[in-house]
This record gives C-alpha cells, structure tokens and sequence, in this order.
C-alpha cells in the first residue's frame, strides 16, 4: 500500500458568505445522545474529469470547494455555529457564524496509486484529514471539520469530520451535496435543509416504558453502565490493542449466502440481512462468548420512510438525526448453534419490531431520560453489552456527489470503530473480462487482534461454502479443496457431492447417483423417546465436566497456543502387532485397533489421577445407512447427516491399566449397541440436548471414514491418488480424529489416524503408540 505525507496548509475558519440569523436552536432528543456526541470521519474522492493535470483548471479544486463551502454554510447556517449544553444537559446551537475549520493540502501521489479499484482500508488515512482534537468533545467546537487534499493527477479528496449530534448519515451527504450542488454551478442546493428538530422530541411528560414497548426495553436492556460489564472482551481490551478491517460481498458472496439460508427453508432475505447475520455470528464465535451469554445487535434504519398517520412525518431536507434503532437478543450458544436462516428470521423481527410511530417515539423518550446522566458535557462511561452496532451506508445518496467538473470514484466512513459501517462500491465484475460493473459492499470490523484472526477465518467458511478451490500444479495434476458445511454433508454426502461434479466433468448428463433430500428420515420423534441412552451419565451432558487443573486435558479444552497436530500411519505390519496385543482370542478390525490404541494412548498422555475416579469418553461416529434398514431405510442418494454417534465411558485408570485388548472389547460393545431403535434415540437426544454427549479435553472423537467412496471419484482423463480431511479450522475441527485410506511407499493399503494434542502430550502419545504398534509384547 502506497504510503505519503500531505503537505496542509494553516486551518482557517470559513464562515457563511452573507450574514446569517443570529438565533439559538434546540437539537432533537435524538441528536444528543450518548452514541451521537462524538465526530464521524468521512473521506470521499473525486477524479476530475475535465483533464489530468490540475495546474490546467482556472480554480484549483480546494479553492472551488471552500467558496462553495461558504455559500452552503447561507443555507445551513447553524452548521456554521457552536454547540452548547444549557440547563438540564440539553444541547443547543448558537448560530454565532464563526464558521468551519478547513484546510487545502497537496501530497505527491496519484488516485490510481491509493488502489485500483479503489476500496477501503485507505491509505494514510491520517494524512487526509484535519486534526479534529478529541473527536469525543463536541461542545465549543467547530461542527465540521474539512480537508481538501489534492493529488498530482488532479483528483482531490474531501476528508470531513462531523458532528453526529448534528446529522445522521443521510444528513451528512445532504450537506456535503449542498457544497457539490453550489461548486458544480448551482445558484442554491438541489435539496434545501429542514431544521424542525422538535418532530423527533420527546413528549412531555414521557410515558412510562411498558411491557408493549419492547424494541425500547431491548434497546435499554443493551445500555448499560460499563463498570457493571466485566466480562467482554470488546470493553476490557485496550484502544492501541484493537486492529480494523474491512471485508468485501461481492455479488457471489451475497448468493452463496442467500442458498445457504434458502436451504433452511426461508424464501427471500435482504442483502443488508444476509451479511449482518454471517457477520454477527462470525463475531460471536471471534470473541468467545460463553454459550448462556446474551449478545446483541444493534442496528439504525432511516426513518424518513416512515409516514403512518402524520404525526411522525420527517420533511423532505431534513438532515438530523431521523433513525429507528432496533435490538435483537439472543444467548451466544442459540446464535451459533443454528441456521443462518434462523440469525435472518431474528434480524427481520427486529426490523418490524420497531417500525411503528410509538415505537419511535418511544425510543426518543427513552434516549431524552439518558440526558439527566450527563455531567460536564459528557455522558458517564455507558457502553453496549456484548453488542455488535451496525449501520448501513449503502444508500445515503451518495451517487449524487457529481461536481460536472469532477466525478466521485468512491468513499465512505474512514476508519472501522465500535459501530461496523456498511458501504457500497462499483466494482469490475468477477465474471468475466467484459468490464461490466458490479455492486459490492465493503463492512468494517474493529476487534482485538486474535479475535480479529478468528473472525478472518469464520467468515471465509462461509463465503467460500459454494466455492471449491482447484490448484493446478505444474506437472499437469491438481488438488481440489473444499469447506463443506456440516449442517447440510456429512462425509459421504460431501463425497457424493463431489462425484457428482466429477461424473459430469467425465461427460455424463447427470450425476450417477442422483441427490435425495429426505432430512425427515433423520428428525427426531414426537415426543422424544432415549430410553435406550439412559446409561449416559451427567458427566456426558456437561461441558462442565471436571478437567485436571493445568493437565493437558484443560489445554485441549481452550486456545490452540503449544498445541499440535499430527498424523500416524497403521500399515499391515503396525494392525497385525496391535492386534497381538489385544491377547483376544477373536478377530478384531483395523477400525477397532486404531481406535482402542490411540484413545488408551491419548488417555495416558493426558494424564489422569487414579484415585479421583477420572472417567475417560470415546465418541465414535459410524455410518447408519447400513444399519438403518426399516422404518423406513435411508435411501439411495440421501446427502445429509446418516451418522449416529456411538459412546463409551469407562474408568480412566483402568483404561490405561488394562490391555489393549479391553479397549477392543469396549469398542465392540458399543458398536453391537447400533441398532435401529438405538439409531432413532440418538437422533432424540442430540434434539433434546442440542449436540451429542461431548466434554472437551477427556472425551476422543473418531470418525471412520476410510469407506466413502473416494476410489470412485475418476475423471476418466484423471485418476484420484490420495485425499482427505486436513488439519485446518479451530481447535473443535482438529479435535476430530479422523481414520482415512493411504498407500504406503511398499503399495499397501494403510491406514492414517489424524491426532491433535498439547505438544507435551504429543510427545507421550508417539511414545505409547510406538510400544504398542511394535511386534514384541513386553
């Protein structure tokens, strides 16, 4: 990213070009509460289209806007005034004419230079824009703030500061149009602003807020004092140890979004809805939140829409702050534990709920009763509970900046805060190479750095859930990679998928095994019925379940920091060795081996203290189609989950105490308990308890998938050689230990067991392994 220093000249003061009413004006309840009394940073560039070099224009471009500056400020005098607080904390406008700060400035770079396209994060932010000082004091200053920096090709950039308590959004471009409107020629803005502040006002005396009100007692239940919050991270994390982002949706993102929730069963869902719902829950998961946890989303609307009866009726020009606020409230574990359909059905309730003239008016009482806080011209340290603020930008009107003599090429809020911004860009599609334009939104993010890392990584699962990678390689090969989402495929879903676009790409008209929905098979009953799974202990249900202090287990359980993962390969010679160690008298599988030696091995590099009666899980998942044979089967082609967890829970002592061959048993005991009734009781448990039997850190989990049918996955003009699960994601993916199919250097048919573990207990587990796998019984 290009970097440069702009070269200002001194600020001066514009003031309006003729005198001005010298008068006082009362700002809205609206205007002046807490999350208004601060300054927005705006940057927004043009590119001249009359030539390319600025020297060539008879007025260069900072001169032309700081004339238009001051005839504006005639018609939108008290911006050229100075806020004051007077009795009862109430802010007001003396409409004194001092005027506006602004600064010319010039650096040495070209726009093409800042980004092609141009897109946010912008370089040398700081460079474009005038010192503000403390953007959290808003009295006694200047209202607006304005740079105008240009740059060698002659395009320019105007850099604003504005007081929120001023304008919205909407309002903010309507002034900024007005200083284009007048530069472009026009004798007085297209649009003329409206004061008429006491429309959003609060009514006298309020009424008490009542139970009917709920998008207001949302809206004061996320308002709360931040010495009463000690638990979130976005509140105890320094200001220098938070970092700032943007993320892109381009119109591909947008679909992959829209089919994912489509396939949850809802039928139409708003741009603005699909990336606030993936943004909010990928936040959540960032920021750690505890699953009982209650997060917010706080979102603002226009309310200028809004007509009803009359009484709420915002006039054409009017440039305060005219919003509705809506709060949607949830526990961290509903949030992320369901369909993005169902975070969409959560945001469009918040939507309705707080569209109606009383609800607005409502929220303004509520905001005027935050005004008896205030005390120096400040608010006391209020903050939002777990709450993620956003504000769509995308259709302020901006299009509208057109000074005939330049054209805008894009802008919006300058750097990410607290509240994400949404804004729109114009980009060269991603389709093709025709030039055409396509619609994109750029959404700023402010989080701590490692939740910044996390949150990168949960958002492209989702923006790349319908978009398989091929990587060519330079010997004519090439790897397919692929995220598939667990709530649709489970492992032979996701390879039944996959020969589909093998078949076809081989020639064929359709897939060879065509795709069969049929989720209805696997739906628990009414009423739920687990009397087979009644030997399922508490310890199974809790994630509670009590860890060693400091073991290795409570690290399994938390961050990924000193973990590692690995991968250990059973060949014919380490099964057979395994298997005479099991001292049974029958046959075992490569399956039953595998999993018995590394959950013992697992077990013992853990750590366990025998005289606490630590109790050991496994978790296995196995497939059900073949065991599911009546009532009624699961057919040919069925795509979805047709797995049943299988659970074993021994004590820990006598698991690493024993032979190998008690393991074995406990495997295969569990495997005979897959029946087809044990099959469907599962299925009522994981509805009734909304997961499987899981407790991080002592619990194993393996997945047999060395049978799903990979071998068939031919192009015919390119063979499969190798594939499986990689150890990517976070620490919940890895902890799957995953059984997949290799040939080994001798060609033989082996197996590779996926195994992730704090880097001590890895060293303990290789060990244990390595005994066991070897011929000789000691």
């Amino acid at each position: 990213m290009v970097t440069f220093t702009a070269r200002r000249s001194k600020a001066e003061m514009v003031m309006p070009a003729r005198p001005t009413p010298r008068e006082t004006k009362t700002v809205s309840d609206m205007d002046d509460h807490p999350g208004h009394l601060v300054y927005i940073p705006l940057l927004e560039f043009f590119r001249c289209r009359c030539c390319h070099n600025s020297s060539s224009r008879a007025v260069p471009p900072a001169r032309a806007v700081k004339a238009a500056l001051a005839e504006a400020l005639v018609w939108y005098y008290p911006v050229a005034g100075r806020l004051r607080e007077i009795a009862g904390g109430k802010l007001v406008v003396d409409c004194t004419a001092e005027g506006v700060a602004f600064v010319e400035a010039d650096a040495d770079v070209r726009l093409e230079e800042l980004g092609e396209p141009l897109l946010p994060p912008f370089p040398c932010v700081e460079e474009l824009l005038c010192d503000a000082g403390d953007i959290g004091v808003v009295v006694g200053k200047p209202i607006v703030f304005l740079q105008v920096t240009e740059f060698k090709c002659g395009g320019f950039v105007m850099g604003f500061y504005i007081s929120h308590c001023i304008a919205d959004g909407f309002g903010m471009i309507q002034f900024i149009k007005a200083i284009v409107d007048i530069a472009r020629g026009e004798q007085a803005p297209m649009v003329l602003p409206v004061w008429e502040r006491h429309i959003l006002t609060s009514r006298s005396p309020p009424p008490t807020i009542g139970a009917t009100n709920t998008n207001t007692v949302k809206f004061s239940s996320v308002l709360k004092d931040s010495t009463s919050i000690d638990d979130d991270i976005m509140l105890s994390t320094p200001q220098e140890s938070m970092v700032g982002n943007y993320f892109l949706f381009r119109p591909n993102h947008i679909s992959a979004l829209r089919s994912h929730v489509h396939e949850h069963g809802a039928t139409t869902a708003t741009r603005f809805e699909l990336i606030t719902a993936v943004i909010w829950r990928c936040r959540t998961v960032a920021l750690g939140y505890k699953p009982d946890h209650r997060v917010h989303l706080l979102f603002a609307a226009n309310a200028r829409r809004h007509r009803g009866d009359g009484t709420l009726r915002i006039p054409e020009g009017y440039y305060g702050n005219a919003l509705t606020y809506h709060v949607a409230a949830v526990t961290a574990g509903e949030l992320c534990g369901t369909t993005l359909a169902h975070t969409v059905a959560l945001i469009r309730e918040a939507k309705l709920d707080g569209t109606t003239e009383e609800r607005v008016r409502s929220t303004v009482d509520f905001l005027a009763s935050l005004r008896l806080r205030r005390s120096g011209g400040r608010f006391p340290a209020l903050a939002f509970d777990k709450a993620y603020a956003v504000s769509d930008f995308t259709r302020l009107g901006e299009d509208g900046l057109d000074f005939g003599w330049a054209e805008r090429v894009g802008g919006g809020v300058a750097t990410p805060s607290f509240v994400s911004f949404h804004s729109r860009w114009k980009l060269v599609s991603s389709d093709g190479d025709d030039g055409e334009e396509e619609e994109a939104v750029a959404a700023s993010m402010l989080l701590p750095k490692p939740a910044m890392d996390r949150f990168d990584k949960e958002l492209a699962l989702w923006l790349d859930l319908d978009k398989p990678s091929v990587t060519r390689l330079k010997c004519g090969g090439f790897v397919i990679g692929t995220y598939s989402c667990h709530n649709i495929v489970d492992a032979f879903g996701h390879t039944q998928f996959l020969k589909a676009i093998v078949d076809i790409a081989r020639g064929d008209d359709h897939p060879t095994v065509l795709a069969v929905w049929g989720r209805e098979l696997m739906a628990a009953r009414n009423p739920p019925n687990v009397s087979l799974l009644q030997h399922l202990t508490p310890s199974k249900l809790s994630p509670d379940h009590p860890v060693e202090p400091n073991s290795a287990a409570q690290h399994v359980s938390s961050s990924t920091d000193h973990m590692v993962g690995d991968y250990f390969f059973f060949g014919p010679r380490e099964i057979a060795a395994l298997q005479h160690h099991t001292q049974l008298q029958y046959s075992s599988t490569a399956f039953e081996v595998i999993t018995a030696v590394m959950w013992k091995c697992r077990t013992v590099a853990l750590g366990y203290v025998p005289d606490q009666n630590k109790k050991a899980c496994l978790l296995m998942t196995m497939n059900a189609r073949g065991k599911w044979k009546r009532d009624p089967p699961l057919p040919q082609g069925f795509y979805g989950n047709g797995f049943v967890y299988l659970v074993v829970e021994t004590d820990a002592s006598e698991l690493c105490k024993q032979s190998l061959g008690h393991a074995v048993k406990l495997v295969q005991k569990a495997k005979l308990d897959m029946t087809e009734e044990f099959t469907k009781s599962m299925v009522d448990f994981i509805a009734l308890h909304e997961g499987p039997p899981y407790v991080a850190g002592w619990t194993f989990v393996a997945s047999d998938i060395t049978r799903i049918g990979e071998d068939a996955l031919d192009f015919g003009w390119a063979q499969r050689v190798a594939g499986g699960v990689p150890m990517v994601g976070d620490v919940k993916c890895k902890q799957v230990s995953y059984q997949m199919r290799c040939i080994n250097d001798s060609g033989e048919d082996c197996v590779v067991a996926s195994m992730f573990l704090p880097k001590s207990a890895m060293e303990i587990f290789a060990k244990e392994i390595l005994v066991l796998s070897s011929k000789e019984i000691e």
